[in-house]
């Protein structure tokens, strides 16, 4: 396939996927907001990677009762505090550390390991990238719903860059 080709088809590849359920914007009208389907009945957990100082999309949901993990290191503190959070200044990475964590490590810290009834939210200006390369499928599906602000696209033509985005994409 032509690099013209394998671009289209990722670029095809970015859409909602289709839903019996209704679309609903939660957060705020510009960064911050996300649009998904509105199917929160059994959502017990949401992890929020990726703060800096807007956390409208997590207070919708620890207003409603959901238990919130949210994951920043670029911030002290959430811009807001609610007590269904639970923030941790650790960074999102391929492996752990001290000051970072991978998803599967989330997960099992949070007791996401033991539901399918989780949402996840990322917005980590362009680590998603490296983050995605080493996650088992099998962790996405403790995930009802993925919501996630992605970046770099403007890379797409860089192959080894395409390779990246195929492989989140394909996850």
């Amino acid at each position: 396939m032509n690099n013209q080709n394998e671009i289209l088809n990722l670029l095809k590849s970015l859409k909602m996927n289709d839903s019996k359920f209704p679309k609903i914007r939660v957060g705020s009208n510009g960064d911050g907001g996300y649009v998904l389907p509105n199917d929160f009945e059994k959502i017990e957990h949401l992890l929020s990677i990726g703060i800096g100082d807007e956390d409208s999309f997590d207070k919708y949901f620890a207003e409603r009762g959901v238990k919130v993990y949210q994951y920043d290191h670029t911030i002290d503190n959430p811009p807001s505090n609610h007590s269904n959070y639970q923030f941790h200044k650790i960074a999102w990475a391929e492996n752990d550390s001290a000051d970072q964590r991978t998803l599967e490590t989330m997960v099992d810290l949070a007791g996401i390991n033991k539901t399918t009834n989780a949402l996840l939210k990322f917005d980590t200006e362009g680590a998603e990238w490296d983050c995605f390369q080493k996650i088992d499928v099998e962790t996405l599906k403790h995930f009802k719903i993925i919501v996630c602000e992605l970046h770099g696209l403007n890379s797409i033509g860089n192959s080894n860059h395409r390779v990246k985005v195929k492989n989140l994409l394909d996850k």
